[in-house]
């Protein structure tokens, strides 16, 4: 991953196999100095959401952790779902996702501020969905989640 500043962040990933794994830190041409490097264990918050049932409360406390929210939907059905009083640093701070039960984007938005909405879309099939919460970059923060259907 390349970097041009003073900092960079580099969001989760899986690792394929257990083992000892190397980080490389290679400053360009003679540049010299230090750095400082971190690394986080990262587990997503999941759980689950009802259709017009209870908002959500979601934290995320570790730099690299998002939510991840399951709904039973049917085939035709319309949801909207959105992301209020976040917390999350910056501008296009979030974004916010409804996955179809093959884990596929069926819609997203990024956010920029305390708030969102993916309203009025249309489950192409039966299954279980998720809706993702992905802060942006190294940030972390709060927000409340809502899932609706008219």
């Amino acid at each position: 991953m390349a970097s041009c500043g003073a900092t960079a962040f580099r969001d989760s990933l899986t690792l394929p196999v257990s083992g000892t794994y190397t980080l490389l830190f290679d400053p360009q041409g003679s540049t010299v100095g230090t750095a400082t490097v971190a690394l986080y264990t990262v587990v997503d918050t999941t759980g689950s959401i009802a259709i017009n049932g209870a908002d959500v409360p979601i934290s995320l406390a570790t730099l690299g952790q998002n939510a991840l929210f399951t709904f039973g939907g049917t085939t035709g059905q319309v949801v909207s779902t959105s992301a209020t009083n976040a917390t999350f640093q910056g501008c296009y701070n979030f974004s916010l996702l409804i996955l179809k039960p093959d884990g596929s984007t069926l819609a997203s938005v990024n956010a920029c501020g305390a708030s969102t909405s993916l309203t009025n879309k249309t489950l192409p099939s039966s299954g279980t969905y998720t809706i993702k919460l992905d802060p942006a970059g190294a940030t972390t923060g709060s927000a409340t989640l809502r899932l609706t259907s008219p």
